[in-house]
């Protein structure tokens, strides 16, 4: 559960962060490009965490599917 609520975290954190930067710019493209940054950020976490119960090689036999 604690990598789950990191990723979590992390992600509503960048999308802060990325909204103050972002918004008053762009506005709502701004917003979504924010939010797009940020799901993939809780991807990555998500990622590392389960690294070591999934082997590498299937990410790498299925990297379509993440793009």
């Amino acid at each position: 559960m604690r990598p789950y609520t990191l990723s979590v975290f992390m992600g509503m954190v960048t999308n802060v962060i990325f909204n103050f930067i972002l918004v008053p710019k762009h506005g709502a493209i701004g917003a979504a490009i924010a939010t797009v940054i940020a799901e993939f950020t809780v991807l990555v976490v998500q990622l590392v965490a389960v690294r070591r119960e999934f082997c590498a090689l299937m990410y790498l036999k299925c990297w379509r599917y993440f793009v």
